[in-house]
């Protein structure tokens, strides 16, 4: 794991109560995003709309966005539609980024997409994993117009 993100992760899992692969998933897709539109957290031009099963442990995800960006449902600047498939879209001033969830990491929280119920030690390491991987294992990444982006994961 890189040593910068060690204290993003202390202080993600304080703002969400516990450390979780999809709080990890959020908060890596939203670093990704403020790199590839040259953003910093709190950008007043930044957005992010995310749409997914609005169930526990994978609506999680959606902290990850918040932590990582400053995008917030109180600042208007996130979004999230109950959804059976799981999209990100992120925009900043007209431009957009599209990242699609690689395969490898997909199977690595297959039981979770699944609805299995996993204890708090299972979270932790597959959040850890997750943490260790390589944008590039997790991501593709693909730059779009905002108004026809839609990421699929």
């Amino acid at each position: 794991m890189k040593p910068e993100l060690n204290p993003l992760l202390e202080e993600a899992e304080a703002f969400h109560s516990h450390l979780g692969p999809f709080l990890v998933l959020g908060l890596k897709a939203g670093l990704l995003a403020l790199r590839e539109l040259k953003a910093k957290r709190g950008d007043s031009r930044l957005s992010a709309q995310v749409e997914l099963p609005y169930r526990v442990p994978i609506s999680c995800l959606l902290d990850g966005v918040q932590f990582s960006t400053g995008c917030t449902i109180g600042n208007k600047r996130l979004s999230f539609k109950d959804s059976t498939d799981v999209t990100l879209t992120f925009a900043k001033s007209g431009e957009g980024v599209g990242l699609t969830l690689k395969e490898a990491p997909f199977q690595l929280l297959s039981r979770l997409f699944r609805g299995e119920h996993l204890n708090e030690k299972e979270l932790s390491d597959l959040a850890h994993n997750v943490a260790i991987m390589n944008e590039k294992e997790l991501f593709e990444v693909r730059e779009q117009a905002a108004e026809s982006m839609r990421v699929r994961i």
